[in-house]
């Protein structure tokens, strides 16, 4: 993790993770996003299900390789158990996570598949 990165997650208070989430910049929102699930932010489904996958990339590494993501896709991958292949049941309702995999299904490029 990119030491900024693990300083926002670490020192940034619940109300200016919430004001970031909205910032123009989709890797900042990715952050402020991490930083919230951590804590177990009550609003996490609605920031997933509002996210603008269409207008703003999340750029990833994992490993040696790299790779553009739509928010919602970012938002979906964070919230994913794949050792149990199954959204993070203390963090979601049975309904929100129909929801869920709703709109995973809708992707194009998923990261969970």
């Amino acid at each position: 993790m990119w030491e900024p990165q693990s300083w926002l997650i670490n020192n940034a208070t619940t109300a200016e993770l919430e004001r970031l989430i909205e910032y123009d910049n989709s890797a900042v929102r990715a952050i402020a996003f991490e930083a919230l699930l951590q804590k177990k932010h009550p609003n996490i489904f609605d920031y997933i299900v509002n996210s603008e996958d269409y207008k703003k990339l999340v750029y990833i590494e994992t490993g040696c390789m790299g790779s553009a993501f739509g928010l919602t896709e970012y938002y979906l991958f964070m919230t994913y158990d794949r050792s149990k292949r199954r959204y993070k049941s203390n963090l979601f309702s049975k309904e929100q996570i129909t929801i869920l995999n709703r709109i995973a299904n809708r992707k194009n490029r998923y990261l969970i598949n």
